[in-house]
């Protein structure tokens, strides 16, 4: 934990390959270019 906050850092490869294998239901895979980075800014 950051000041409160969890952060995760991840390699997009490792991302869609933990979460077709893990989380993703659906029969169509999730591709690296289907995934948005987001970057939350505390102000």
């Amino acid at each position: 934990m950051v000041d409160g906050m969890t952060v995760v850092i991840s390699s997009p490869g490792q991302t869609v390959e933990l979460v077709n294998e893990r989380f993703n239901p659906y029969q169509q895979e999730i591709t690296v270019s289907m995934l948005d980075e987001v970057i939350i800014e505390q102000s």
